[in-house]
């Protein structure tokens, strides 16, 4: 995956396992140089979705990482708001939900971006 992204090699990508037909069907593949970090409930690699996921990146060779803590989308306004509040991050960057831009104004720092656009830490 790494080479086919060119010069955005240095990339996070945030992958479900549905998605990885998508890639694969405009030749995008997993190798060595790719890192997968499993940032969900440890259950859910049981599942057969998230094994294959898991086996595509193995056979590879690529790195496999389990995040100690779940990552999720499902957390209520007030308390993304007391998050990010206490986080003060210098970018907040959405990348999952519908209503961002009904409550945009309730964050500070925030970079909402198009689908596919990149988006660079220094």
């Amino acid at each position: 995956m790494a080479a086919a992204l060119g010069k955005l090699r240095k990339s996070v990508v945030m992958l479900r396992p549905s998605m990885v037909r998508d890639l694969q069907s405009k030749g995008v593949v997993f190798d060595k140089d790719d890192a997968w970090a499993f940032s969900m409930w440890k259950g859910y690699l049981k599942r057969p979705d998230h094994k294959k996921v898991e086996s595509k990146f193995k056979a590879a060779g690529s790195s496999i990482f389990e995040t100690k803590y779940h990552t999720s989308g499902h957390a209520s306004q007030t308390d993304m708001e007391q998050f990010a509040r206490c986080v003060a991050p210098r970018h907040l960057v959405p990348v999952h939900g519908d209503q961002w831009d009904q409550h945009i104004g309730r964050f500070e720092n925030v970079h909402r971006l198009c689908d596919g656009e990149p988006f660079e830490i220094v």
